[in-house]
Parts: C-alpha cells; sequence; structure tokens
C-alpha cells in the first residue's frame, strides 16, 4: 500500500491527472471510512446470518451495500458473488460538483488488503486514473 503524505494536517498530497479530485481529497485510506472523495465499508458474507439477531442469507451483505447509495446493479451483483462465502471491503471514490457526486469507480478488497476486482464507472477519462491511484492506497496491488 501506498503511503499518505501530507500538505497540512488535513489535507494529504495526490496527483492522479484530475484537478477537481485531488483538490476535494483530504484522505484515502483502507477500512471503514468517509471523506471527502472516498467511502470505505465492510462487506459480510452472502452466507453471514448472525449480527444480534438472526438473519436471512444475504440480509446483512445487503444492509452493507446500502452504504453505496450510487453502486449500480451490475457491480452489485458482482460483489455479491465474489462475496458469497468470504467477507471484503468495498471502496468507492468520487469527487463533488455543485452538490452533485461524480462516482469514478470502486475497488473491492479482502479484510488482507488483497485486491480482487476494480470498476471504472467515471464520467470521464480521467476515471481511469483516478481509480487506479487510488487503489494503491487501499489495497497491495
Amino acid at each position: 500500500m501506498r503511503r499518505v503524505h501530507f500538505q497540512t494536517p488535513d489535507k494529504m498530497t495526490i496527483d492522479t491527472g484530475h484537478k477537481t479530485f485531488d483538490k476535494q481529497t483530504n484522505l484515502l485510506s483502507d477500512g471503514n471510512l468517509i471523506a471527502n472523495t472516498q467511502i470505505g465499508h465492510g462487506i459480510r458474507a452472502y452466507n453471514d446470518t448472525l449480527s444480534h439477531v438472526e438473519r436471512p442469507p444475504g440480509f446483512l451483505q445487503a444492509w452493507d451495500l446500502d452504504a453505496f447509495p450510487d453502486l449500480p446493479k451490475v457491480i452489485r451483483g458482482e460483489i455479491r458473488a465474489f462475496l458469497h462465502k468470504r467477507r471484503g471491503r468495498l471502496y468507492q471514490f468520487h469527487h463533488t460538483t455543485r452538490g452533485r457526486r461524480h462516482v469514478h469507480g470502486y475497488v473491492l478488497a479482502d479484510y488482507e488488503h488483497r485486491h480482487i476486482k476494480t470498476w471504472i464507472t467515471g464520467p470521464t477519462y480521467k476515471s481511469r486514473q483516478v481509480v487506479e491511484t487510488a487503489r494503491e492506497y487501499v489495497t497491495n496491488l
């Protein structure tokens, strides 16, 4: 994983080639977090049924995936297939302009930070650079 370097106590140094994303990024990191340009959340296995009470298979995983309101259904289905018997972490990378979120893509990793899959969903050609650079901060790829 790439190490974070800070310009100021609340702004990291990053150069993805996307000026707006770079300017808005205060932190890219692994684990569960909500930052200016990232959401990271643990996703339980499909067959994980025990929380405080017994739930049907898939219920807890769906609950975890609901943390990503912009997640396309196709990607959601792929994640459910990848994480049928194991858990992982999903990361979303985005920036905001005029109150509208522009999602560049998603990275799925396991709890040991091993990369599973990357999806580029962004509105511009720079989205690939954003996601591939950000992926280095959340996985061992």
